[in-house]
C-alpha cells in the first residue's frame, strides 16, 4: 500500500496548461521535453541522469544513472516520463512524492554531484546540474525533516553550504527552475541601465559589476498558531507566500546556471498575451534604474499592474507562453550551453 501526494487543481484547462496533477505534470511534461532534446542534440560522450526526490533522494527506483541516450536505461525512463503514462511513472519508478513528506535539496544536490564526479570523464566534460522544485527545502542530508522555519532555515544553509563549496570549485553549474503556487516564483521587473528604453534582462544582472539580484529576499516569517496541520503540528504563515529564491539565486549566478521562474501566462483581454511591449514602455517611463536604499544589488522595482505586485514582482510570464512551454524553454537553454571547452598549449604560446 502507497500513499501518494496527488495535487487534483485542474487550473484554467481552456488554456492548455493543466491537464492533471500540478505543478509535477507541468515538470514532467518539461522533463520529457528536455529528453527529447537531448536525445535529438546529444554529442558523442553525452550522459544524463534524473534523481526524483521528496524527503529522501535515495530510491532507485526514480533515479535514471548517468546514461548515454541510447541506452535502454534512458529509453525506458523518457518512455515512462511520456505525458500519458501516469501509470508507468507511479508503478515503475515511483514519481510522485509520497504524502506527508518533505524536500531534501541538500541530499539531491549530494547525490547528484556524486553521479558526475564518478563518471570517468567528469574532468574533461561541462558538467550540470538542474534542479526543479519549490524553493522550500525543509529536510537535511540526514533525512531529518520538520515543518518550523528554523527547520527550512536549517536545510537552506546547508544547501547553501554544499552549493558553495562543493559545486563552485568542481565548476559545475547549477540551475534552479521555481514552480509552485504556494512560493509565488517570479523576478523584479527594473529598468535596464545598457537600454533605458526597456527592462533589465537577466542576462544584464549578472554581467554588471556588481552583479544585480533579480529575485528578492524573503521578508516576515512563519508564526505559531494553535491550528494544526494534516500530520498534526501547529504552524501558520503571516503572509500569502515563504520563500527566499534569492538564496538559490545567487547560487545559480555564482556557477553560470540558469534561473528559471515557472508562472501563469500574463493575460491581456483575459486571454494568454505577450506583454513585453507593455512592460518595456512603464520601464521606459520609470526615473530612475538605480538601487533600492542604496543597496549594492537590490534594483529600483518597477510596479505595473496586474503583471507586477506593489513590489515590482513580474508574477505572470510576459511572453504569454503555458506553463508547459516555460519549463521546456528553460530545460532547453540549459542543455544549448557550450559542449565544449577551449584549450590552448601553453608551450605554443611561449
Amino acid at each position: 500500500n502507497h500513499a501518494y501526494l496527488v495535487d487534483v487543481r485542474e487550473g484554467n484547462v481552456t488554456g492548455g496548461y493543466s491537464y492533471g496533477p500540478e505543478p509535477l505534470t507541468t515538470v514532467v511534461h518539461g522533463l520529457y521535453a528536455f529528453l527529447s532534446e537531448a536525445q535529438s542534440h546529444k554529442l558523442p560522450m553525452d550522459k544524463f541522469g534524473v534523481i526524483g526526490f521528496d524527503r529522501s533522494a535515495g530510491i532507485d527506483l526514480r533515479t535514471l544513472p548517468l546514461s548515454d541516450t541510447s541506452d535502454p536505461a534512458y529509453s525506458s525512463f523518457m518512455d515512462a516520463m511520456t505525458p500519458s503514462q501516469k501509470d508507468k511513472r507511479m508503478e515503475n519508478y515511483f514519481f510522485f512524492p509520497r504524502h506527508e513528506s518533505g524536500a531534501n535539496y541538500p541530499e539531491a544536490l549530494k547525490k547528484a554531484l556524486a553521479m558526475l564526479r564518478a563518471d570517468p570523464d567528469a574532468a574533461r566534460a561541462r558538467n550540470f546540474v538542474a534542479m526543479i522544485g519549490t524553493g522550500l527545502t525543509d529536510c537535511d542530508s540526514n533525512r531529518i525533516c520538520g515543518r518550523l522555519e528554523t527547520d527550512y532555515q536549517a536545510a537552506m544553509a546547508e544547501t547553501e553550504s554544499i552549493l558553495a563549496n562543493e559545486y563552485v570549485p568542481n565548476e559545475v553549474e547549477f540551475s534552479f527552475i521555481q514552480v509552485g503556487t504556494m512560493t509565488r516564483p517570479h523576478t523584479i521587473l527594473s529598468k535596464s541601465v545598457l537600454n533605458p528604453n526597456s527592462c533589465r534582462t537577466e542576462r544584464e544582472a549578472r554581467a554588471v559589476n556588481p552583479p544585480v539580484m533579480m529575485v528578492d529576499e524573503a521578508t516576515g516569517s512563519w508564526t505559531l498558531l494553535a491550528t494544526l496541520d494534516a500530520r498534526g503540528e501547529p504552524w501558520s504563515m503571516t503572509r500569502p507566500f515563504y520563500a527566499d529564491p534569492a538564496r538559490l539565486y545567487r547560487a545559480v549566478r555564482a556557477t553560470g546556471g540558469v534561473f528559471g521562474a515557472i508562472r501563469t501566462p500574463c493575460l491581456a483581454a483575459g486571454v494568454p498575451a505577450d506583454v513585453t511591449a507593455t512592460l518595456n514602455a512603464a520601464c521606459q517611463a520609470a526615473p530612475s534604474s538605480g538601487m533600492k536604499g542604496g543597496s549594492p544589488d537590490q534594483p529600483i522595482p518597477v510596479a505595473v499592474s496586474p503583471y507586477t505586485d506593489a513590489n515590482g514582482r513580474l508574477i505572470c510570464d510576459p511572453n504569454g507562453r503555458s506553463t508547459r512551454d516555460q519549463m521546456r524553454d528553460y530545460l532547453k537553454e540549459i542543455l544549448a550551453g557550450p559542449p565544449y571547452l577551449l584549450v590552448r598549449d601553453a608551450k605554443k604560446l611561449r
